[in-house]
């Protein structure tokens, strides 16, 4: 026996099995992550040390630094440019 359908219908019957495939596969992936989250205990925030806060701050303020002189020295050059 043969059947014979429009490939239209076939088309959208495999769009829709597929879709309905990763929907399935998403929900169980979700559930199986929030099941592991909730076994999981809560870890408490990470502290950095009073010595790396402030080595951190230093790189930052210097890198800070060197952006505004960089900018300073293009806007001084800009300026001279300008005037000629």
């Amino acid at each position: 026996m043969t059947v014979r359908w429009p490939l239209v219908i076939v088309l959208l019957g495999a769009v829709f099995i597929g879709a309905l495939l990763m929907f399935l596969l998403t929900t169980v992936t979700h559930f199986q992550k929030r099941r592991q989250d909730k076994q999981q205990p809560d870890q408490p925030a990470t502290k950095l040390e009073p010595e790396t806060v402030k080595q951190h701050n230093r790189r930052i303020t210097g890198a800070v630094a060197e952006q505004n002189k960089a900018a300073q020295t293009t806007q001084d050059q800009n300026e001279k440019d300008d005037r000629k």
